[in-house]
């Protein structure tokens, strides 16, 4: 199978939708593991802190998902 760059044309960072995907992951699971040692040591349960880790999460798999269709499209239009 070969590389694929998506992105590589027109100007625009080359995988920008795959790198977002990651450091949102990132820092939602970051978030998350600060909400979980903060119930586990204190008990108490900041639901702010758990939404905002949970709308990450989510926002990371939608841009992991444009950036996999990116890649389906390009490999299409080389086919």
């Amino acid at each position: 199978m070969r590389d694929v760059q998506v992105g590589a044309t027109g100007g625009r960072a080359r995988g920008t939708s795959g790198s977002a995907s990651v450091c949102l992951f990132v820092l939602g699971s970051f978030d998350a593991g600060i909400y979980l040692a903060e119930v586990v040591t204190d008990g108490v349960r900041y639901t702010a802190m758990l939404e905002s880790a949970a709308g990450l999460l989510f926002a990371s798999w939608v841009a992991g998902a444009v950036h996999l269709a990116r890649i389906r499209k390009a490999v299409a239009q080389e086919s």
